[in-house]
């Protein structure tokens, strides 16, 4: 007696194993066949916006209404999860085999373009035996359709206004802005002088040159930088200030933040390209 009882115990622990096997891989074969499906959402989406004539017009090219459509479709979720298993080892392990397979329950774009795939089928051990029977088993997976970005079409009207927002162009620290980005005062011309020099000389725009707040805070060498716009001298090259970052904003922002225009190309309307 205790042969075919361990018999026995062992073969349904070995059962169990199997079962659960095939529970993960049908779960996986219906992942992909939802996957596959979740495609044809975009299709779906251009027929259901058309208006309910131009709708029909297309259902009646292809031959189908949308009763004989949502039959089609569950019938073709169930081809293709049987075409997934029909070659698996476990098939065997199923009552009816790839047949046996039931999609029943199934829906297509249901709810904002769901899919859900139900799947039925009998899980019977190949031996028979009259005490373990066979095992009802019901597994489910959904997924959201893919229909795609949808892109806002912007009116004639919405493409005027951007027009007529024109944009300047506006340095890090500045407090002008340019409708130019090739004006000179956005290019920074730098030039090495004698520190001894720097009392006589004057910008392009008639200022004098002080020391720089970040780099002159140690002693000056023989030489400094200067700008032909700036109004700072600078002891290193690679003083911060010296470097400029460029960016763009509409004229009606620069207004508020209330930067001035340019002496240069603040009145020219237009701009070139940066």
């Amino acid at each position: 007696m205790c042969v075919p009882i361990a018999f026995l115990t062992l073969y349904m622990v070995l059962q169990l194993f199997v079962f659960l096997r095939i529970q993960s891989d049908m779960q996986v074969a219906m992942n992909r066949v939802i996957r596959n499906m979740s495609q044809f959402g975009t299709v779906y989406s251009m027929v259901s916006s058309l208006s309910e004539d131009n709708a029909d017009d297309i259902v009646a090219k292809l031959g189908i209404d949308s009763a004989i459509g949502r039959v089609t479709g569950e019938a073709y979720m169930g081809y293709l999860l049987r075409r997934e298993i029909k070659n698996e080892d476990w098939i065997g392990w199923i009552r009816g085999g790839a047949s046996g397979v039931s999609t029943a329950g199934s829906s297509m774009f249901y709810e904002e373009g769901k899919l859900l795939l139900t799947v039925s089928y009998q899980f019977s051990p190949v031996s028979r035996l009259p005490v373990l029977g066979s095992i009802p088993v019901v597994q489910r997976t959904a997924a959201r359709s893919f229909f795609g970005k949808e892109r806002e079409v912007k009116s004639d009207e919405t493409e005027e206004e951007e027009e007529e927002s024109e944009k300047v162009y506006v340095s890090e620290t500045g407090t002008v802005y340019h409708r130019k980005s090739t004006c000179s005062h956005l290019k920074l011309s730098v030039r090495q002088i004698l520190f001894d020099d720097v009392a006589a000389a004057r910008n392009k725009d008639g200022e004098k040159y002080r020391p720089c707040e970040y780099c002159c805070r140690q002693p000056v060498e023989e030489s400094v930088f200067i700008t032909d716009y700036g109004n700072r001298y600078h002891r290193t090259l690679s003083c911060g200030e010296l470097k400029r970052s460029v960016r763009t904003m509409t004229l009606e922002e620069a207004e508020e933040k209330g930067l001035r225009a340019c002496k240069t190309c603040g009145g020219e309307k237009g701009s070139d390209e940066p």
